[in-house]
């Protein structure tokens, strides 16, 4: 029977400088210690005969701790990572959503009134005068124009921004009509004020689907001639240009929203901007909310001229 002697230990190899790694450590001891007849006759030699540990032993004891050590730092480390990680994502998932900035109210919408907009007739240089209804959705701070054009049903949205564009416009478009100071050989008049994103919605029957768009709306004015008096007069104008619908992208053919311009007197436009101001807006709110407002309780004003004299 053979018994395992050496002279000389080697260095701990547990020390910085030679750092054994778990799979070295396992390695050298299965080297050492293979499961043959003759190895495992050896290591019952070693138990049985030898009373003082061989250095080996120690050697490979103490780097297996080393290397057990390392990788269950290891594995700390990783799995605080992974904490660290899953408790960021559930944080971000768990937040609750912020509030539209715009709210005003949680309340349905309330109904303001009805203006007088021109639109150009159809197949016709004339202007088509039209009631259009005006309502305030709390919710998302916007003030919506409800018409028909050429057989669609139109909406559109004026939020805050929007509309504030729209007031400072019309003062601008009026300081220039006081002054005579409204070019007609101007061919971007019908945006010198101005150009918007607005949202319109439009649909042909009350059981259509909706369809909806953010077309560009430009602010400014144009001459027309007046058919009863033969002289051309200034309108203030804002004109919706085409949009694709996004909420039917699947359709083979993508609809669009028509191209509309919308005519104002200064009158007629005054009008609006009255419901565009947001202090009016909350006036409004604040009454509804007290004494509830009737749907026939605000009605504006119908406008007996149809356009603005104008001599220069």
């Amino acid at each position: 029977m053979r018994t395992l002697t050496v002279c000389q230990p080697p260095a701990d190899r547990c020390s910085k400088s030679t750092p054994l790694s778990l799979k070295q450590a396992l390695r050298l001891l299965w080297d050492k210690y293979e499961p043959s007849a003759s190895h495992f006759g050896d290591m019952v030699s070693f138990e049985t005969q030898s009373a003082k540990p061989s250095p080996y032993y120690g050697l490979l004891s103490k780097s297996l701790f080393c290397a057990i050590v390392r990788s269950m730092k290891q594995v700390i480390f990783l799995f605080y990572m992974a904490f660290a990680v899953i408790f960021m994502f559930m944080s971000c998932s768990s937040a609750s959503k912020p509030s539209d900035p715009d709210i005003v109210a949680d309340v349905d919408p309330i109904r303001l009134g009805i203006v007088s907009i021109e639109f150009d007739k159809f197949f016709s240089s004339e202007l088509d005068k039209k009631e259009v209804e005006v309502s305030f959705d709390p919710r998302i701070n916007a003030v919506s124009l409800y018409f028909s054009y050429q057989g669609v049903k139109y909406t559109q949205c004026w939020d805050k921004q929007n509309r504030e564009t729209f007031i400072s416009a019309l003062a601008q478009y009026k300081d220039a009509y006081a002054t005579k100071n409204l070019p007609k050989k101007n061919f971007r008049t019908s945006s010198v004020y101005g150009k918007i994103t607005g949202t319109t919605m439009w649909w042909a029957f009350s059981f259509a689907s909706k369809s909806k768009s953010y077309p560009l709306f430009e602010i400014g004015y144009i001459f027309k001639k007046d058919k009863g008096t033969g002289r051309e007069a200034p309108y203030f104008t804002v004109l919706q240009r085409e949009a694709l619908d996004v909420l039917n992208e699947s359709e083979s053919s993508k609809k669009s929203s028509l191209r509309i311009k919308t005519y104002f007197t200064r009158s007629q436009a005054d009008e609006l901007a009255a419901f565009f101001d947001e202090t009016f807006l909350l006036e409004a709110l604040q009454k509804s909310l007290n004494v509830g407002v009737r749907s026939d309780e605000t009605q504006a004003t119908k406008l007996d001229i149809d356009f603005d004299s104008y001599d220069e």
